[in-house]
């Protein structure tokens, strides 16, 4: 399991903010998170979408969220975004996994620091409260069926590999899709495995959802690689 790194501790905030920008370059949300934090004020997301100027009326535009939805629906794919979120609560390691909303689970009670799972490819299912922890600090986690074929592992592997900082990868015998990806409060699920479409179904969804939920710092915890933001082409 990874531990912290040198991020800042901050004790646990009472207000939550979910950051929004429109640029046409990319958007650092750096000072704004800074001053949010100084305040006593979690960030419980962030996106961003290259614009000339902010929408007037919805302040995006509709195209990054149509992408995505498309995608997932390309690929037979159940999208569901913001759902409820099930908890923050620490908990000691050795406790036994809540009852959680959905599978794989997407928010809720986890395990307490300095613990969470560390990014990687796994061989084996990890406990799900270390995941969470993982999620919490805006990762994303693709879960797969064991069932699929050895090629079919091997495809998502290649996809993991083109964006492994930030990212887990692991079998998951308990769900009910045969793919899923997973960031605090959000989840696209894949009845059947279809390839390509599938995969670009993950890679809009990381792209879209990365790093933007959950409300603790992705930096808390080293991160090495391209990530599921900007993955290696």
């Amino acid at each position: 399991m990874a531990e912290y790194g040198d991020g800042v501790r901050n004790p646990r905030a009472r207000q939550r903010a979910f950051c929004i920008g429109a640029a046409p370059e990319d958007v650092d949300f750096t000072e704004l998170r800074e001053l949010l934090r100084t305040a006593g004020v979690a960030v419980n997301g962030e996106m961003s979408q290259h614009r000339p100027q902010p929408d007037p009326d919805r302040y995006f535009g509709k195209g990054k969220l149509a992408e995505l939805k498309k995608a997932a629906k390309q690929a037979g794919c159940v999208l569901r975004l913001k759902l409820k979120d099930e908890g923050h609560t620490h908990i000691p390691a050795g406790s036994e996994a809540p009852e959680y909303k959905t599978s794989p689970p997407t928010s809720g009670n986890h395990v307490e620091p300095p613990y969470q799972q560390a990014d990687g490819a796994y061989s084996e299912m990890p406990r799900e409260i270390f995941t969470l922890h993982s999620l919490e600090h805006g990762r994303l986690a693709i879960a797969y069926s064991p069932d699929l074929s050895e090629e079919d592992q091997l495809e998502l592997k290649g996809l993991y590999d083109t964006m492994y900082g930030g990212t887990l990868l692991y079998p998951d015998p308990d769900m009910d899709y045969a793919v899923a990806a997973t960031t605090w409060t959000n989840l696209l699920g894949c009845p059947q495995y279809k390839g390509a479409i599938t995969l670009d179904a993950i890679r809009d969804f990381g792209k879209a959802t990365w790093g933007r939920y959950g409300g603790e710092e992705v930096a808390a915890f080293t991160i090495e690689g391209p990530t599921p933001k900007k993955p290696q082409s």
